[in-house]
């Protein structure tokens, strides 16, 4: 079986947004400010772009499964999910412990090669959900983490140093989006009520 076996370029992609969530019960620095200035900022990001990046993440890095979950009133919802694991993507992201919770402590992406061997995964969840390698990639603005993406294979070994980078490279394009909405907010603010910062 080859990567292109499991994801071809040519493969109509299933989109299903969907929420499911994880609870953020120990907020650190890299977490969410209380504000909720983040969460309105995030809310006004339009699908479409998560179901595009999701689709390039997916093809870019022949993953069986992909997914971004972003942050939500103190909770982490997956908002677009493609690949015949979008159902059961959202079981995967828990912030509060495992791989995914390494990466929200420490706002590093994290590559795990083979779910059966790294202790940072809980193996019996992965081996029933057929994931055998995952990575998963902090999306930040400011130096504040706002969400994840994270792409799934059932083939360990699946993913190396070009699937990293083509997830730093969506990241950051989530980033740059981002920005924009904000500057555009930021904007009509300053029209709606001049004076107030």
């Amino acid at each position: 079986m080859t990567p292109e076996d499991l994801a071809p370029e040519d493969a109509e992609l299933t989109v299903q947004p969907f929420q499911l969530s994880a609870r953020i019960d120990a907020p650190t620095d890299a977490s969410i400010d209380a504000n909720g200035a983040s969460t309105e900022l995030l809310n006004c990001v339009p699908n479409h772009l998560l179901r595009e990046i999701v689709q390039q993440a997916l093809q870019a890095t022949h993953a069986t499964g992909a997914a971004i979950a972003l942050e939500q009133q103190g909770e982490l919802i997956c908002r677009a999910a493609a690949g015949d694991l979008a159902s059961e993507i959202g079981k995967m992201i828990n912030i509060g412990s495992g791989f995914t919770g390494v990466c929200t402590s420490s706002g590093t992406m994290q590559l795990c090669s083979n779910t059966a061997l790294d202790s940072r995964v809980d193996a019996d969840a992965c081996r029933k959900l057929g994931v055998s390698a995952i990575i998963v990639v902090p999306l930040l603005h400011q130096d504040q983490l706002l969400g994840l993406i994270a792409v799934f294979s059932r083939r360990p070994y699946a993913f190396g140093m070009r699937d990293l980078q083509a997830l730093q490279d969506l990241a950051e394009r989530f980033a740059a989006n981002l920005q924009v909405i904000a500057e555009s907010a930021n904007a009509n603010k300053g029209h709606e009520s001049p004076g107030r910062l």
